[in-house]
């Protein structure tokens, strides 16, 4: 906990020098976000070192009893030519405790995201790392985009400085796993298009959230309400 408490404190100071050297220096606000973006692929090229090594293991020679390893066991599988639902059912049972295959719908994940990830190259998880990486990218852009329309230059760049530790944070666990994080990736960019009134794109990247985590039908049905009131 202390460690994670003085990232926080490093991490505040950091963007307040961030701050101050962009007003000093007058940056346009390109630049700015461009910095940021930098910033954030070199730290977690620093910190994720942990995570790439995970990725790239073949999971038959080491243990798991966690999510994640299931996770990247049922893609590793389905890369080998093994249909979804029997993947993630090997997957549960190569678990080192607690073998357990969930007998209710809600236990088992939408396909989606394992099908966007076994049309990557290579049949490691690292192929899956550098896409999230891609995307965290283009949401810390988006996100300054979405900023310069209701915010302007220099606030503009806040909500970018805000979700960095969000995305950061899975680009150095093992939680980039997670369906949320991949969910949350494309319903930011569907914000966006949603905000251009891109209809088209939003309809697809909001479709894509769904059916990667259905969870997000409540938000995105409630912003649906709320367009035709």
């Amino acid at each position: 906990m202390r460690t994670f408490d003085s990232v926080i404190v490093y991490a505040s100071f950091a963007g307040l020098a961030l701050g101050y050297v962009f007003k000093r220096l007058r940056l346009r606000e390109k630049l700015a976000v461009w910095a940021i973006i930098v910033a954030f692929l070199l730290a977690s090229a620093a910190t994720g070192a942990t995570l790439r090594q995970m990725l790239g293991r073949d999971l038959p020679f080491y243990n798991y009893n966690n999510d994640p390893g299931v996770i990247l066991k049922t893609y590793q599988l389905m890369k080998h030519g093994v249909d979804y639902y029997e993947a993630f059912r090997q997957a549960q049972l190569g678990r080192f405790s607690q073998q357990i295959v969930p007998n209710d719908v809600w236990g088992w994940r939408l396909p989606t995201i394992f099908f966007i990830w076994r049309i990557l190259p290579g049949s490691h998880g690292l192929s899956i790392y550098i896409l999230y990486l891609v995307l965290a990218s283009t949401i810390l852009y988006l996100a300054f985009k979405i900023g310069s329309k209701y915010l302007g230059f220099p606030l503009s760049i806040l909500p970018s400085y805000l979700i960095f530790p969000y995305l950061h944070f899975a680009a150095r666990d093992q939680m980039l796993l997670e369906t949320e994080w991949w969910s949350a990736a494309f319903f930011i960019i569907g914000l966006y298009f949603l905000i251009n009134k891109r209809w088209f794109w939003t309809t697809l990247l909001f479709s894509l959230t769904v059916m990667v985590r259905e969870l997000y039908v409540l938000p995105i049905g409630l912003m649906l309400v709320y367009f035709f009131f």
